[in-house]
C-alpha cells in the first residue's frame, strides 16, 4: 500500500471531540438524545455543523431542498461530485450517534483530504470533481 495512502487516517481525537460536542446539542427534556427536527436543539444543531464545515474551509450553503451543502470544490465545476453525509436529526429518545456519525465521519474524510493535498481555504482539490458533506435536512421517514 502507498504510504500517501496510509496517511489519509481520521484523527481519533478530533472525530471523539466533534462527536462528543454535537452529542451534547439535545432536547434535555427528552430521554435519549433527541433532535426533533425544525426544533431549537436541531437547529442549533445545523448551526454547529454549519460552523465546523466552514473550520474545516469548505464553501457553505443551503440549498434548495434545506440541506445545508459544504463543497469541497473540484477542478471542474461541471465534473460529477462525491456526496456524503447524513443528518442531525434523531428520533425521539434516539441514540447518542444516530446521524451524527455519518456527517462527522464525511467531515473528517474531507479534513484528511485537504491536509493529504495541502489546501487551504478557496483552493480546490486537484481532482475533477469535487466532493461535498452534506447535512440533510432531515431522516428519512422523519
Amino acid at each position: 500500500m502507498s504510504s500517501k495512502v496510509e496517511k489519509l487516517v481520521p484523527v481519533p481525537e478530533r472525530v471523539e471531540a466533534d462527536l462528543n460536542e454535537l452529542a451534547r446539542i439535545h432536547d434535555p427534556e427528552s430521554e435519549g438524545w433527541t433532535r426533533t427536527v425544525f426544533s431549537e436543539t436541531y437547529r442549533a444543531s445545523r448551526e454547529w455543523m454549519r460552523s465546523r464545515m466552514v473550520d474545516a474551509g469548505l464553501q457553505v450553503h443551503p440549498d434548495g431542498a434545506g440541506n445545508l451543502v459544504g463543497v469541497l470544490p473540484g477542478c471542474d465545476p461541471a465534473a460529477p461530485a462525491l456526496i456524503t453525509g447524513s443528518h442531525t436529526d434523531t428520533v425521539e429518545g434516539g441514540g447518542r450517534f444516530d446521524g451524527i456519525v455519518g456527517v462527522l465521519g464525511a467531515l473528517e474524510a474531507v479534513r484528511q483530504l485537504l491536509s493529504f493535498v495541502g489546501c487551504r481555504r478557496g483552493v480546490t482539490v486537484h481532482d475533477p470533481c469535487g466532493m461535498p458533506v452534506v447535512c440533510v435536512i432531515r431522516r428519512v421517514g422523519a
